[in-house]
């Protein structure tokens, strides 16, 4: 299995109805993203905001491997959720591990 970490910084003008409809759309991907097991999506809370960056919001996706994750990033419907998202936001880091 093949974790997928995303960590986005919104824009200043980004708003909480911007936000939940990012969340909406990353959620409804699973059962549309062949390979795509789990997903979950939710605003950084932490109390170490030391180590927060300046992140906002964060992604985790479980996928059966890691050519699924290669196949959903160029998926049209992830595509139409990635142009939404980058309109959102001003960084994104990510990480990918093998579980």
């Amino acid at each position: 299995m093949f974790e997928h970490l995303c960590f986005f910084k919104c824009k200043p003008e980004t708003g909480h109805e911007q936000i939940e409809h990012i969340k909406s759309q990353f959620l409804r991907l699973k059962g549309i993203i062949p390979g795509l097991i789990e997903v979950s999506f939710g605003i950084n809370i932490t109390k170490e905001t030391q180590f927060a960056n300046g992140y906002h919001m964060g992604l985790r996706m479980l996928f059966e491997s890691q050519q699924a994750v290669e196949a959903y990033l160029i998926h049209p419907e992830h595509v139409k959720v990635s142009d939404y998202v980058f309109s959102c936001i001003q960084e994104v880091s990510v990480c990918d591990f093998t579980v």
